[in-house]
């Protein structure tokens, strides 16, 4: 009986429990998916390069050695290839070639088809590999906007709360728009530090051939998706690890800029409402934490209109939180 109490009291608890994060539980659901859908494109794109990587480099050092010895004849080769080979020998290493299809790089290759940026430091060379960007490509990059679209929403909701904080801590010694543009000035800020300034001074020590000025150059081109590809971040080392985390960077970089764009493209629809409306119906905007109402940038007039996106945002939990 007491298990069976136990047992209820646990599955009423959890039912509440994802209820109530519903919307976060997704975003880690579609998380996981998409993460899953990158480290499979990394996989197969070194698979199928990578045995091409060598037959290229094969082909280069068979032509060097014609080069270097022009009297030795491919019997001669094919026969000392065979010798080896019957002694137990894979090939002789050579220091100064590094493979460039390993999975760091085939990840990050993946994450740069995927958000269109396409550094051109990698490209297939067999015909499978074409088809298999193509058809990736093709079927990753509207999931990839999804993902992203859920993203976005879910940090306009965060924008929203820390807003609608302000309008009820500042509402009385500032004005509307102060308030908003306290608002907007402190989100950036923080972008300009966290995706910036603080990634170019990573770069900076990790890339040997890198200052700053050329790291924080990297992360602007990199993150508008202009992707001009003359700075590639893994090339000098041979960490796996560093590769997959410029990817993870690159792609929640361009998370954070499409937020952005949404956030500052709000910021200025509102303002252009407060020039363009009549002085005669133009008056100081009443800013109500309810939830059927919630504040929006600069003065508004007779529209009085509420923030569509901003209620689109707000789960129903944290309008809740914002009435008085």
């Amino acid at each position: 009986m007491a298990l069976l109490v136990i047992f209820t009291c646990f599955t009423t608890f959890q039912r509440d429990l994802i209820r109530k994060n519903r919307d976060g539980l997704i975003l880690f659901l579609v998380t996981l998916v998409f993460a899953a859908y990158l480290s499979m494109g990394g996989a197969i794109f070194k698979i199928i390069e990578g045995p091409q990587e060598d037959n290229v480099a094969a082909l280069k050092i068979l032509g060097n050695l014609k080069t270097r010895y022009p009297s030795i004849t491919d019997e001669a080769i094919n026969d000392l290839f065979h010798q080896l080979s019957a002694t137990g020998i894979k090939g002789l290493p050579d220091g100064n070639q590094k493979p460039k299809w390993t999975f760091g790089n085939a990840f990050l290759y993946s994450i740069t088809l995927l958000t269109t940026i396409g550094y051109g430091h990698l490209s297939p060379l067999t015909a499978v590999g074409k088809i298999v960007t193509m058809v990736y490509t093709a079927v990753g990059i509207p999931v990839t906007l999804c993902v992203m679209s859920l993203y976005v929403c879910r940090l306009m909701s965060i924008a929203a709360s820390y807003k609608a904080s302000l309008f009820r801590k500042l509402k009385g010694p500032l004005t509307p728009v102060q308030i908003n543009f306290i608002h907007i000035s402190t989100i950036m800020t923080l972008i300009l530090f966290g995706c910036f300034l603080i990634p170019a001074v990573i770069f900076d020590a990790l890339e040997d051939s890198w200052n700053f000025l050329d790291s924080l150059y990297y992360c602007f081109i990199s993150l508008t998706t202009v992707g001009l590809g003359d700075y590639v971040p893994g090339q000098d080392t041979q960490s796996e690890l560093y590769r997959i985390g410029s990817g993870i960077y690159i792609l929640f970089g361009v998370i954070v800029m499409m937020f952005m764009l949404a956030l500052s493209s709000d910021f200025y629809k509102h303002c252009y409402e407060e020039v363009t409306l009549p002085v005669t119906i133009h008056h100081t905007e009443e800013v109500s934490i309810h939830k059927s109402k919630l504040p929006s940038y600069g003065a508004v007039g007779l529209l009085q209109s509420v923030n569509e996106e901003y209620l689109r945002a707000i789960p129903e939990e944290q309008q809740r939180l914002l009435q008085p």
